[in-house]
């Protein structure tokens, strides 16, 4: 039998992110069907497709779609090419042993703050690591 009592404390946070995420949509998506006035206050009348046959139509809709699809593109392009190209220098970097800091080699990769390398890492640098004394030295991370 599964252990049911694990999802009773995920399903109402679910449940509110749900309620706080798709209520709008629908409301939104309800309101745009309607012709719906704030000044003078008329009571919403429902027109249909009326409202996205009258936005498609406008000339100022496609020019603002044009803007934001060169302005998605480029930037996104940008960022793309700009992250990757860090990514290359900093794994190029790494890739030389003596490149990497003399912390990550005293001590094989474990975490700074390893019971059996936290002396052997501080001596080795000269730093202290605000790790030390935290949650790291008490995981499973050291063997001994």
């Amino acid at each position: 039998m599964r252990d049911w009592s694990r999802h009773v404390f995920i399903w109402p946070a679910t449940l509110v992110v749900l309620l706080v995420t798709l209520f709008p949509l629908v409301y939104t998506l309800d309101l745009s069907f309607q012709n719906s006035r704030l000044v003078p206050p008329l009571p919403p009348k429902y027109i249909g497709l009326g409202n996205y046959t009258k936005l498609f139509g406008q000339e100022r809709f496609w020019s603002v779609i044009g803007n934001t699809s060169i302005f998605v593109f480029v930037s996104v392009t940008l960022q793309y090419v700009l992250g990757f190209a860090i990514a290359l220098a900093l794994h190029r970097s790494n890739s030389n042993p003596r490149n990497q800091t003399r912390t990550s080699r005293k001590c094989g990769g474990r975490p700074p703050g390893c019971c059996k390398c936290s002396g052997k890492c501080f001596r080795a640098t000269g730093t202290a690591y605000p790790f030390v004394g935290s949650d790291w030295s008490r995981k499973s991370y050291c063997s001994d």
